[in-house]
C-alpha cells in the first residue's frame, strides 16, 4: 500500500486501529468550507457535524476499500444497518473513497436508483427536499451530542473546559 493513500483529503482525519492495521479510523469535519476544489456547494446540508468512520482494508488494494459511518447518517448512499457508504465502480483508491464520503455529505448529486443503498433517504430526497434538510440537520446535531461516546475508539474527543479555553485565547 502506497504511503500517498493515506494522506487523507482536507477536512478529514485518519488513525490506524493499534491492533489491527488493516482497519483505519476516521473523523470528517464538516464545518470546513469548500472541501474539495471540485465541489460548488458551500456548505451542504450536514454542516456542523463530525461525522465517524472506519475504513477497511484487507482486500485493498485487490478490491477497493470499505467505509463505513459509525456516525449515524440519512443519506441515500449510506446503509442504515451497516453504515456502509456505496463506493462506485471508480472509487478504487483510498483517497477516491474518501472523496466520495466528501461528496456524500455535501449532497453534491444522486447517482441512479441502482447504486441507492438507503431507499428511505433516496425517497425523501427526491420527494421532500425540506424533510430531508431537516433529518440531515438532526444526524448532524446528534454527531456533536455523541462526539464524546466512542469508547472503542482511537480517535478521542475531550471538551475543553471554559477557564482552559480562556487561558488558551491569553496565550495567544
Amino acid at each position: 500500500m502506497e504511503y500517498s493513500q493515506l494522506i487523507p483529503p482536507l477536512g478529514i482525519y485518519l488513525l490506524p486501529i493499534s491492533y489491527f492495521i488493516q482497519h483505519w479510523q476516521g473523523v470528517i469535519f464538516m464545518h470546513c468550507r469548500n472541501l474539495s476544489k471540485t465541489l460548488n456547494s458551500v456548505d451542504g446540508p450536514f454542516k456542523g457535524g463530525i461525522f465517524r468512520f472506519k475504513l477497511e482494508l484487507e482486500k485493498y488494494p485487490k478490491e477497493p476499500p470499505v467505509l463505513r459511518l459509525t456516525t449515524p447518517l440519512f443519506h441515500p448512499w449510506v446503509d442504515p444497518l451497516t453504515g456502509e457508504l456505496e463506493l462506485s465502480d471508480s472509487c478504487k483508491t483510498i483517497t477516491l473513497a474518501l472523496e466520495r464520503l466528501k461528496m456524500a455529505l455535501m449532497m453534491e448529486t444522486l447517482t441512479s436508483a441502482t447504486r441507492i443503498r438507503n431507499t428511505e433517504a433516496y425517497d425523501c430526497w427526491t420527494t421532500d427536499v425540506n424533510h430531508a434538510l431537516k433529518r440531515a440537520h438532526i444526524c448532524a446535531l446528534k454527531s456533536i451530542e455523541n462526539l464524546y461516546d466512542e469508547p472503542d475508539s482511537e480517535i478521542v474527543f475531550k471538551p475543553i473546559l471554559a477557564n482552559s479555553l480562556e487561558q488558551l485565547l491569553k496565550s495567544t
